[in-house]
């Protein structure tokens, strides 16, 4: 008989697995809530839910059946996390390159997987209070923007120095990704007090819109017309089929672009990136907030031509390919000094890890936005809530980073990884013959 001393010693005492998922419920929740203020406030709660996970997993101790369920419903998720790592331990083998802080970034994705299983463990009803958490990170990342720049009047770069030290791109863009989640969040009700409840998410939404608009970052307003599909098969009971989907996203890119053109901030930021284009092609200055972009892409798509399969590297790799491209004059000598990432996701990944790289990127945001998507057809209200969450979550970053690296630095990592994994286990079905039965199943399923 095989002794199992963690197991033995929570069994020991009564009710104890629930005080303890109860536990890890508040740790995941606190992630939101401190991504923007806290440097390293996501790090330091990420790997204190995967030390918590993996005590769970010695405790659960689950079976062999309870594995395989899990394999066939969660399978490509698992797969579409470890990628990132496979992808850069690939490279680091053929290129025979150093490991650097990209190991742990990529690792981080694999270290997901204990946390994903230790919250499908935990009651729907303690893991919902996510949505204080998200309301928490909406508004403190608003009131940082709009003390610094709204009544302090100081430039947007610098939020770099402030909170959790991310640009200010990336800094509204998670403004944005939380307060358009707490309009979502409408669908749940976890107070006594449903008007007021819902009041206050609709303020706490409007206010980070407000930030973000005060942040003048252009790219965090692209998700807002995927936005509005997302809540439209939230909040109808019917499913929206492909034309009809087509057409809802088409009208709301068109009242997204009436809203640019017509709001001044907006306005000008839009003026400033058309002349910004005008000068790169020009050849008058290439070194504008967008010229610089492009310059960047040019390079990592120059960096995965050259080495389409394996890639060059990590971000050491690519400072020195910049160096060598500013001494050709293919990009400018300030694009080589002061950058060393392409700005995109997507691009760094392919650029530093070949296909597979590329590959990883968009399976973490493809498999579980579709896995989302499918979920917010349940019948089950508070299930959809958690899908369309979910689905938010995965076209924000999608989309994200397109226009910036927002896995540049590892602390974003777990803001997206775990929100993915509550999201996750909050959305998944629970039988819906009526809803009556729906209802009990969900406020009772652990």
């Amino acid at each position: 008989m095989r002794l199992n001393p963690i197991g033995f010693v929570f069994r020991a005492i009564p009710e104890m697995w629930s005080v303890y998922s109860k536990a890890v419920a508040g740790l995941a929740i606190l992630m939101p809530a401190v991504a923007l203020p806290l440097r390293s406030g996501s790090s330091v709660v990420f790997y204190l839910l995967v030390l918590a996970s993996l005590a769970g997993l010695g405790w659960r101790r689950p079976s062999l059946a309870a594995l395989r369920r899990s394999c066939r419903e969660y399978g490509y998720v698992a797969l579409a996390l470890m990628l990132p790592l496979a992808a850069l331990l690939i490279t680091a083998w053929v290129r025979k390159s150093p490991y650097d802080a990209a190991l742990e970034k990529s690792l981080r994705f694999a270290l997901t997987l204990p946390i994903l299983w230790m919250l499908l463990q935990i009651p729907r009803d303690a893991l919902r209070h996510v949505q204080w958490g998200l309301m928490a990170g909406a508004l403190g990342g608003a009131a940082m923007v709009l003390w610094i720049m709204g009544w302090q009047g100081h430039d947007r770069d610098v939020l770099i120095s402030t909170g959790a030290h991310y640009n200010a791109v990336s800094f509204a863009n998670i403004v944005m990704l939380t307060g358009l989640s707490s309009f979502l969040t409408l669908g749940w009700q976890l107070t006594r007090y449903r008007r007021a409840e819902a009041v206050l998410k609709c303020l706490v939404g409007l206010i980070a819109l407000d930030a973000v608009l005060i942040s003048e970052t252009r790219s965090s307003w692209m998700v807002l017309p995927f936005f509005v599909p997302i809540a439209l098969r939230l909040w109808s009971n019917v499913y929206i089929r492909l034309r009809w989907l087509v057409a809802v996203l088409l009208a709301a890119v068109l009242l997204t672009a009436l809203l640019a053109w017509f709001e001044p901030t907006l306005h000008a930021r839009i003026d400033q990136g058309a002349n910004d284009i005008r000068a790169f092609f020009d050849g008058t200055n290439r070194d504008t907030s967008l010229g610089i972009r492009l310059q960047l892409w040019y390079a990592a798509l120059y960096a995965f031509a050259q080495y389409p399969v394996f890639g060059i590297g990590g971000t050491a790799e690519f400072s020195e390919l910049l160096h060598a491209m500013a001494a050709q004059n293919l990009v400018s000598p300030k694009v080589a000094a002061d950058f060393g990432e392409p700005h995109n996701d997507y691009l760094a990944a392919l650029a530093g890890f070949g296909i597979l790289g590329g590959l990883s990127i968009v399976l973490l945001y493809a498999v579980p936005g579709w896995l989302f998507w499918r979920r917010l057809g349940h019948g089950n209200r508070k299930v959809k809530v958690a899908a369309a969450l979910g689905a938010l979550l995965c076209a924000s970053f999608a989309l994200y980073s397109l226009s910036e690296y927002m896995f540049r630095n590892m602390r974003m990592v777990p803001v997206y990884t775990v929100l993915m994994a509550i999201f996750l286990a909050l959305s998944r079905p629970v039988p819906s013959s009526s809803s009556s039965a729906a209802a009990h199943t969900d406020s009772t399923d652990s």
